[in-house]
């Protein structure tokens, strides 16, 4: 019990030492962000947004400012025709919800809102093959939204995997020592195949991912 306690304060420190790295980085890019925008300087403040927003963690007001800073920055620049900005700012919050996604994408919403924004404006003024501009944003939209991601269903089967193969080791170690200290094979065989089925399910989660 006094093992399993410590262990649990371990893990509650760490992340506790995480979180607080995140959030001191994100704050210390949106300021830089400020101080980019303040030298006139748009595309260094759109690249420290985005280090911000892809500096995630759950409930960090850094992230929630960045992503507005970024969809502000955007609006400004086509506002003011600069449309090359534009795209840059659009894309870079579709990047930070990608840095930032794992078996959940916290900030689909941004993502999906930049992915047609970058659509809009990636069809505004093509012409080459006398496409209407709603059939080239269509097509740069399904461009964007076919990207290479983690499948959520692999990456759990990655986790179990990994607990098995933990629970496995474990109760395979602790079952071959029998009683009178010999080692017995024969009770350590089941556990013994956990482990072997997580570390298969793991490498095959990890291949396919």
């Amino acid at each position: 019990m006094k093992r399993a306690v410590r262990l649990v304060a371990l893990v509650v420190v760490g992340l506790a030492v995480w979180t607080a790295r995140v959030v001191v980085s994100g704050e210390a890019e949106l300021r830089a962000s400020d101080a980019a925008l303040d030298r006139g300087e748009v595309e260094d403040a759109v690249v420290h947004a985005r280090r911000a927003a892809s500096l995630y963690a759950p409930g960090a007001p850094h992230v929630t400012d960045a992503y507005r800073r970024l969809v502000a920055l955007a609006l400004a620049a086509e506002a003011h025709h600069r449309r090359d900005t534009a795209l840059f700012a659009w894309r870079s919050v579709r990047q930070a919800a990608l840095d930032s996604r794992w078996l959940l994408t916290p900030h689909a919403s941004d993502k999906g809102h930049a992915e047609e924004e970058i659509a809009r404006l990636s069809a505004l003024g093509v012409h080459e093959n006398a496409e209407p501009d709603r059939l080239i944003e269509a097509r740069q939209l399904s461009l964007l939204r076919h990207d290479e991601r983690p499948r959520t269903g692999w990456i759990v089967v990655l986790l179990l995997g990994v607990a098995a193969m933990a629970i496995g080791a474990t109760r395979a170690t602790r079952s071959a020592s029998g009683t009178a200290g010999r080692l017995d094979w024969t009770a350590a065989k089941r556990d013994g195949l956990l482990a072997l089925a997580g570390l298969v399910a793991w490498l095959f989660a990890w291949w396919l991912a």
